[in-house]
């Protein structure tokens, strides 16, 4: 308590001061609106010439008291003007200080009384009270979006959503830690044991995520539904063994991601030729972008010369593999008119030849000569870009 009178005391004196300039300018400002004031009543013709110019003396004058030296009506208005960006301590005094450092000790007074005697109670309280009103609030939200604006639904479902995902995963999560304990003493669970349980979160937010983006018709939802297939289609560990009995025996997530965006752009591919639209339309940004994006990123980390264990045979493989994959994307795009896919192909074939001169060998032996031919290049590429943008995305 001795500290915390002193540290008032001092708050008192320094917003003495403070108080004292803010009084000042106060004073000035007044005056200045009070020559204001005279210049319309002399324009109206209220005051005479000789009656303005006595007032504005006897203002000029209650000015000089203030600021201490004399002062013309052009050197006030640029004294106030000019500190006018440094006055926002004019907001400052004794009171407001006060209820400043008062509303910092109740805060944490608060927060230690309820430290205190009310998270003892809470712990009373058994775990699984909490998940029920987690998933309470995660249905509140989801269903409160039929209650507002179309515009706001989604973002009203939003919290929801997600949170229905935190706590699936903490909810299965206890559990899994209650089972690891009481099985395998502290050791750790096998993904075989935990298969289950992650499949069925998945499912359990890829029904009810879809049916939200359904409702709302919220791309933003649908987005992420598109992202929980994956998830689910991944935590089934079904690619790696159609992987396995077609003659991949290494496991290689680059190579499961690779071919689950191939059956994403696919899927946009054909959804896209074929037009269709209805319930697709939620879910269509999430099946491009994960698609074509996550397949063509896939294609370039598996070209690329800096991923470890590949042979020189396997890396020319997926030289030509990298390529076709582009040239096809622009193809197929063009063909069958489907934009994106365009943009996408020639926006990853420019990423590529970049990728490619950045792993040429004796970079720092010859970075000179090297960033001039990257100078070059990236003015070739301007130009190539400029010329023919639609093969290009953000062009």
């Amino acid at each position: 308590m001795k500290r915390l009178f002193i540290i008032f005391i001092l708050l008192f004196f320094a917003s003495m001061s403070v108080i004292n300039a803010q009084d000042n300018t106060s004073s000035l400002e007044d005056l200045y609106h009070a020559l204001k004031t005279i210049d319309d009543l002399e324009l109206r013709g209220v005051l005479s010439i000789q009656e303005a110019l006595s007032q504005e003396s006897y203002y000029l004058s209650q000015a000089e008291s203030i600021i201490g030296e004399p002062v013309t009506r052009h050197e006030l208005e640029a004294y106030l003007f000019a500190n006018s960006a440094d006055n926002w301590w004019r907001f400052i005094s004794f009171v407001n200080i006060i209820w400043v450092f008062a509303s910092i000790i109740i805060v944490l007074s608060v927060a230690l009384l309820f430290v205190r005697y009310v998270v003892p109670l809470l712990k009373m309280i058994p775990m699984f009270v909490y998940e029920i009103i987690f998933y309470l609030a995660c249905a509140g939200f989801i269903i409160g979006g039929l209650y507002v604006s179309a515009e706001a639904a989604q973002f009203v479902a939003l919290p929801g959503v997600l949170g229905l995902a935190f706590t699936l995963t903490f909810s299965f999560g206890r559990r899994l830690k209650a089972k690891q304990e009481k099985i395998l003493k502290g050791k750790r669970l096998k993904y075989d044991y935990i298969k289950n349980t992650v499949i069925l979160e998945n499912v359990i937010l890829l029904v009810v995520w879809g049916l939200t983006a359904i409702v709302y018709e919220s791309q933003l939802i649908g987005f992420l539904t598109v992202a929980v297939l994956v998830s689910t289609v991944t935590a089934t560990r079904a690619i790696p063994a159609v992987l396995n009995s077609i003659g991949f025996e290494n496991e290689s997530i680059s190579r499961e991601l690779l071919v689950m965006s191939f059956l994403l752009l696919l899927t946009y591919i054909i959804m896209e030729v074929y037009d269709v639209v209805g319930i697709y339309w939620v879910f269509e940004v999430g099946v491009h972008w994960l698609g074509a994006y996550g397949y063509f990123a896939a294609v370039e980390w598996m070209a690329s010369r800096w991923r470890k264990k590949q042979s020189p045979n396997a890396y020319i493989f997926w030289q030509i593999f990298a390529v076709l994959s582009g040239v096809l994307a622009i193809f197929v795009g063009q063909f069958f008119d489907v934009p994106a896919l365009t943009e996408v192909g020639g926006t990853f074939l420019l990423i590529y030849i970049l990728t490619k001169y950045f792993e040429l060998p004796n970079w720092k032996q010859y970075w000179l000569w090297a960033s001039l031919g990257l100078g070059i290049l990236l003015y070739a590429l301007a130009l190539l870009i400029n010329e023919f943008p639609q093969f290009f995305l953000f062009s």
